[in-house]
C-alpha cells in the first residue's frame, strides 16, 4: 500500500486535515526545491513528482 492509499483511507476514517495539511507541505516542499535546482535533469524529476503530488493532492481534495 503507498501512501496515496493510505491517506485515502485516512481520509475515509475522518483524518481529513493532517492528511491535506501534509500533503500540501510536501507539495510546498518540492515547489521550494524545484526553484533552487540548478541541475536540468533533476528539476525535470522533482516537477514530475510535483505534477503527481499536486494530482494526487486533488484526488484526495474530490473525496472530501
Amino acid at each position: 500500500m503507498n501512501s496515496f492509499e493510505r491517506d485515502k483511507q485516512a481520509i475515509q476514517g475522518g483524518d481529513t486535515i493532517e492528511v491535506m495539511k501534509r500533503r500540501k507541505a510536501e507539495i510546498t516542499a518540492l515547489e521550494n526545491k524545484l526553484g533552487r535546482e540548478k541541475n536540468n535533469f533533476r528539476s525535470s524529476i522533482i516537477a514530475h513528482q510535483l505534477d503527481q503530488r499536486r494530482a494526487e493532492y486533488a484526488a484526495l481534495d474530490a473525496l472530501i
